[in-house]
C-alpha cells in the first residue's frame, strides 16, 4: 500500500515514428547502435491488447504470504482453498495481485524452496480459477528493503526474481504477471530506472512471453510514475497506486492525535461547504475539527477523483505506453456512504480511461477487511463495496 505524494502536515499541504531503401536501412542501423546503449526509448510499448483484459478488474491478496495469520509451510499452503480462489472469479474479478513478504519467504537472498513452492502453487490455483495473478516482492517493513540506501536489500530483490521468475516460466504467460516490486522508493528516479532496467532484464531472461509490471519511484505513486524513463523493452505496464485524497482515505492518521474516529464522519463527494462543515461540527478535538473543516473547503468529488488519475493516463499516452492502477482503497473507519461513493468513483474514472483497477485488499481494511486467512467460497463480500466496484452482489445473476 501507498500514497500518491507525503500526507499532509499542516492545512496548507496539498496531495498533493516512407523513406528510400537506403535511409531506412541506415536510421534502422543507427537506432541498433544507439538501442544497445538503452538511449533509444521504445516507440510503441502498450501490452498486448489480451494481457490489458485479463488485468481490468482486481483484487490484491494482501496477507497470504505478507503477515499471514499463520506463517508455518503447513499454513501457507492451505491459506485459501480451490473453491475460494473459483468465488473470486464468480465474483467478478479478472485477476489477483499477490503479496509476498521477503521476510516470509526468504533467508538472506534466497527464497526458501518450500517457500517457493508454495507461491507457485498459489499462483496456480488462482489460474486453475481462471484468474490472471500479478505476482510482487512487497516487504513487511521498509526499512528492512530499504532499496535506496542498502545494497543488500538491492541484492536481496535480485535474488528474489532469480529464483522466483525461474519457477513461474512453466505458467501460462498471459496469466502470469510478474511486478518487479511494491511501492520503491528513491530519491534520486535516475537510480531506479537503472535498478529498474537490471529488474526487466532479469526477469525477462526467464519469462520472455510475459508482461512485466513496473512502477515509479515514489512508492509506486502518480508523481513518482511521472518521473519515470519507460524501458525500452515493449511487453510491460506501468502500475501505479491512488490514495487521493488522504485526508478522506486515511482519514489524517498520519498526524499524531488526530481523532481518525471523528474523521470517520467526512462526507464525499463535497457539493455543499457548509453542509459539509456542519456534518464535521461536532467534533470536539479542535485540530481535527480544523482537518475536517480544510477537507469541507476543498469540495473534492468524483472529478477531482478523475482527473488525478487523468495524469497517469496522460503519461501512458504521451510515452504510448500501458498503464494500471494496481492499488486503491479507503479506510473502513470512514463511514459507509462516503466510502462506497469515493471507491465508486475511483473506479468509474479508471474504466471511463479504460485502464485496469485493482482494490487493496481482499484481507486489509482498506478493502473488504477478511482477517487473513478466513476467506472461504461461502465468505460474502460487502455488498455496498462489490456495487461500488460495479460487481454483482453475492447471489445475484450477473
Amino acid at each position: 500500500m501507498g500514497h500518491d505524494s507525503a500526507g499532509p502536515t499542516s492545512l496548507g499541504s496539498r496531495h498533493a515514428g516512407t523513406v528510400r531503401s537506403s535511409l531506412r536501412m541506415a536510421l534502422l542501423a543507427g537506432a541498433a547502435v544507439l538501442g544497445l546503449f538503452g538511449r533509444v526509448p521504445a516507440a510503441h510499448a502498450e501490452a498486448p491488447p489480451d494481457r490489458m483484459a485479463s488485468l481490468a478488474r482486481g483484487i490484491n491478496v494482501a496477507h497470504w504470504f505478507r503477515f499471514p495469520a499463520d506463517g508455518s509451510l503447513r499454513a501457507l499452503r492451505e491459506h485459501m482453498d480451490d473453491a475460494a480462489a473459483a468465488s473470486l472469479k464468480r465474483a467478478g474479478f479478472t485477476y489477483v495481485r499477490l503479496a509476498v513478504g521477503p521476510e516470509v519467504v526468504m533467508q538472506g537472498s534466497r527464497i526458501e524452496r518450500d517457500r517457493l513452492a508454495a507461491i507457485v502453487a498459489a499462483v496456480e490455483r488462482f489460474q486453475k480459477a481462471g484468474l490472471a495473478v500479478m505476482v510482487e516482492p512487497h516487504p513487511q517493513n521498509l526499512g528492512n528493503w530499504d532499496l535506496q540506501e542498502s545494497a543488500q536489500a538491492r541484492q536481496n530483490l535480485l535474488g528474489f526474481w532469480r529464483d522466483l521468475a525461474p519457477a513461474l516460466a512453466h505458467l501460462p504467460p498471459g496469466l502470469t504477471f510478474p511486478e518487479v516490486v511494491n511501492e520503491p522508493t528513491f530519491a534520486d528516479p535516475a537510480k531506479w530506472d537503472q535498478m529498474q532496467a537490471e529488474l526487466v532484464g532479469l526477469i525477462r531472461r526467464s519469462l520472455p512471453q510475459n508482461t512485466i509490471v513496473l512502477a515509479g519511484a515514489d512508492w509506486s505513486s502518480i508523481d513518482g510514475l511521472l518521473r519515470v524513463k519507460p524501458v525500452a523493452d515493449r511487453n510491460v505496464v506501468y502500475s501505479f497506486h491512488t490514495y487521493e485524497p488522504q485526508i478522506l482515505t486515511l482519514l489524517a492518521s498520519w498526524e499524531q492525535g488526530v481523532d481518525t474516529r471523528a474523521m470517520g464522519k467526512l462526507p464525499f463527494p463535497v457539493t455543499d461547504r457548509a453542509k459539509c462543515e456542519a456534518a464535521v461540527a461536532s467534533i470536539e478535538h479542535e485540530r481535527t475539527r480544523a482537518i475536517a473543516n480544510y477537507w469541507c473547503s476543498e469540495r473534492h468529488d468524483a472529478a477531482s477523483v478523475a482527473a488525478n488519475l487523468d495524469r497517469a493516463v496522460r503519461w501512458g499516452r504521451e510515452h504510448r505506453v500501458s498503464v494500471a492502477l494496481t492499488e486503491f482503497g479507503a479506510a473502513q473507519a470512514l463511514n459507509d456512504t462516503a466510502r462506497t461513493a469515493y471507491l465508486e468513483a475511483v473506479r468509474r474514472a479508471a474504466e471511463q480511461a479504460r485502464i485496469g483497477w485493482a482494490l487493496w485488499a481482499l484481507d486489509d481494511s482498506m478493502g473488504f477487511a477478511v482477517p487473513a486467512g478466513r476467506y472461504t467460497a461461502s465468505t460474502r463480500l460487502h455488498p455496498g463495496i462489490m456495487k461500488a466496484l460495479g460487481l454483482p452482489a453475492p447471489g445475484s445473476a450477473r
